[in-house]
């Protein structure tokens, strides 16, 4: 999730004063590395000491020169060590900046803390807003320390070949990625259209082997119909959280509420999540100005995140979710949960409880920090545990024969029962 909770927190760091004794870049990059750090320690959700971040970043500069015994002692001034590294390289200061933003934010042991580089920094944007992207469609992330498939994209090639959520990935590109960066990990995926990726991954006890051709992914747009079992539904299908998720799904609605029908399905399984504050904003729709979420940041100062609008729409509301539905999809459907506005049918959602803000660097490179934790309204703690759903399902895998669908089927029954 991200901090537009994506808000976009844009630190743009132009610095032309020097250090004495330095190249005018090296004291550049020296003075930006102390705001990040600045940064990091004001914004990050948990207390992190300068002397961590600094020994984080001398850690990872020492890591890739081969550096030996480099390190702070008790009286030594952290940025005195790490001025002498640019000191001793001066022509690499970019690489040791770069470097070191790596190491500190690797030093806070959070996975959703991290670099991105070009590649991973222009990948961020295209996806959060709605853009086409290259790649075989998957969203990962660390969960218990391993790589981790949230969900396949609707209609990738990685959803075609069977990919599904909650796969441990062991190798990509033929590469055992155990104790990689994530930055370096992504950038595994990176390849022209129609070349291919081998993918390993474990599934319970079983491991798989993928080989799967990137192509180009649009994130595909909430999608609307008429259900008919006996009962008429609305059902919507949200993949992804974007910018205009809300007016998108407003507009269909509308159209379901013009239609007299009382009953709507809303399928948020295999959605990552996205653009948090869509999800406040689509979560108003049902509950109004009510509180969406509660935001607990460093020192346990929370922030209550209401509603931006009146409710519009008041619907017989049913929520499809499974372990591939995390981050904006848990906010979505824990608000609707905690003030009964609709049923979860499905398995726990993946458990992303934690907020991220986006930083912009110079030079077309960026990062994420997590600046808080969040809870749902009611106080829900789902952060790797997940929603619970209301009525569970053994398998609620979304099939493309809806007549097979084992969680429509569900809904359907609920919503009939209900009645």
């Amino acid at each position: 999730m991200k901090r537009t909770i994506f808000i976009y927190l844009f630190v743009f760091i132009f610095l032309t004063v020097p250090v004495f004794g330095f190249s005018s870049q090296s004291s550049v990059s020296l003075r930006s590395l102390s705001q990040i750090c600045s940064a990091i320690r004001t914004e990050f959700y948990a207390p992190v000491s300068e002397r961590r971040l600094i020994q984080g970043a001398i850690d990872e500069i020492s890591k890739k020169y081969n550096l030996k015994d480099v390190g702070i002692s008790e009286s030594s001034e952290p940025f005195a060590i790490l001025t002498d590294i640019f000191r001793k390289y001066p022509d690499d200061s970019q690489k040791l900046w770069e470097l070191s933003v790596r190491g500190m934010l690797k030093s806070l042991d959070d996975p959703y803390s991290l670099f991105l580089d070009s590649a991973q920094w222009t990948y961020f944007r295209q996806v959060s807003s709605g853009k086409e992207v290259v790649g075989i469609g998957v969203e990962i992330a660390v969960k218990n320390g391993e790589f981790t498939i949230v969900s396949p994209i609707e209609g990738g090639n990685a959803e075609k070949s069977g990919v599904l959520p909650g796969d441990i990935i062991l190798k990509v590109a033929g590469q055992n990625i155990a104790g990689m960066d994530e930055t370096d990990v992504l950038n595994l995926f990176d390849g022209s259209p129609g070349t291919f990726l081998e993918l390993t991954v474990r599934r319970g006890n079983q491991i798989k082997n993928f080989k799967i051709k990137r192509a180009e992914i649009s994130l595909k747009p909430p999608k609307a119909s008429l259900l008919k079992s006996g009962i008429t539904a609305g059902y919507l299908k949200i993949s992804y959280f974007s910018e205009n998720t809300d007016e998108e799904v407003k507009s269909s609605l509308q159209k379901i509420k013009n239609a007299g029908i009382k009953n709507l399905i809303i399928d948020l399984r295999n959605n990552p999540g996205g653009d948090f504050m869509a999800s406040v904003r689509l979560a108003s729709l049902f509950v109004g100005r009510k509180d969406i979420v509660i935001s607990m940041k460093k020192g346990g100062n929370s922030e209550y995140i209401k509603g931006t609008c009146d409710s519009l729409f008041s619907f017989n509301t049913i929520i499809l979710i499974n372990n591939g539905s995390a981050s904006a999809s848990e906010i979505f459907a824990g608000a609707l949960q905690d003030y009964k506005q609709a049923v979860l049918i499905g398995e726990s959602s993946f458990g992303k409880a934690l907020i991220q803000s986006v930083y912009s660097f110079p030079g077309n490179t960026g990062c994420k920090i997590t600046t808080a934790r969040y809870y749902t309204a009611k106080g829900q703690d789902i952060l790797n545990k997940g929603l619970r759903p209301d009525i569970r399902l053994v398998d609620s895998s979304p099939s493309k024969d809806i007549s097979k669908d084992e969680g429509i089927k569900a809904a359907l029954k609920e919503l009939s029962r209900s009645r």
